[in-house]
């Protein structure tokens, strides 16, 4: 079975800060906010790489330039299009199109965001840990905003996050592409997570029946519910985390 780690790249950035420096805060805010969103990449791809502990990855990119840059770094790198960004305000489009080239190139994919750290190294049966779960995992988020409208009330706000994101079958990357053409926030790829998950369990069960088989064990998200939940059975939930190798502190960001 082909398995890999995968990122994806896309978006314009000012040519002054092409190569992942830092950039001061009062010249950043007289940018449009793609370009300040891509010079945070930028600085998280930095960090990313100078990090003491690493794993191999296939870094999927929009644009030509964006090839040529993380190429110079001697990473692992694919093509998919010579133009920066195809979706406009819709840009996370851009992943759900790289799941469905990494999933022709491999078996069994897990996504990371630039900003998704590497705490501790994987143990020789990791993905076999991974295996225990369904076919696609990601860590629920609650928000304080409905990102999705088909469950009722405040169910609304919990949506699977995209920051860490693992796949199984083949057939998942076009579904998703399906459900997101339908999901109400077509501005992040997030609503068509929870609507894949609903489907799989056949509408919203709760965050018990989420925990146990869409939640992965290894990775911490900032907002997950299970954090914060006041009921035992849900609280408590989170102390089975005992497994963690990947974290993402990373701040939001909104379009």
């Amino acid at each position: 079975m082909k398995r890999s780690f995968i990122r994806v790249l896309w978006g314009e950035q000012p040519e002054p800060y092409y190569d992942f420096g830092c950039i001061d805060k009062p010249d950043e805010k007289v940018l449009d906010l793609k370009l300040r969103r891509r010079i945070k990449i930028n600085n998280d791809i930095r960090k990313t790489l100078k990090r003491s502990i690493q794993l191999p990855f296939v870094t999927y990119i929009f644009g030509k330039n964006n090839y040529e840059q993380i190429n110079k770094l001697g990473l692992e790198c694919k093509l998919m299009d010579e133009k920066n960004s195809l979706y406009g305000k819709h840009q996370y489009k851009h992943k759900l199109d790289a799941f469905v080239y990494a999933m022709e190139d491999f078996d069994e994919i897990i996504f990371l965001d630039w900003d998704t750290k590497l705490e501790k190294e994987l143990p020789s049966d990791f993905w076999e840990q991974m295996y225990q779960k369904d076919i696609f995992q990601a860590s629920l988020w609650k928000y304080e905003i409905s990102k999705v409208k088909h469950r009722n009330r405040n169910a609304n706000k919990y949506c699977p996050s995209g920051g860490f994101v693992y796949i199984r079958n083949k057939s998942i990357p076009k579904r998703l592409i399906e459900l997101w053409e339908d999901a109400p926030n077509k501005w992040s790829e997030e609503p068509s997570f929870a609507l894949l998950t609903d489907e799989l369990m056949n509408g919203w069960k709760g965050l018990k029946e989420y925990w146990d088989r869409f939640e992965p064990d290894c990775y911490s998200a900032r907002k997950s519910p299970y954090r914060f939940d006041s009921k035992p059975e849900v609280k408590d939930l989170n102390k089975n985390k005992d497994k963690l190798y990947f974290s993402n502190k990373g701040k939001p960001w909104s379009f």
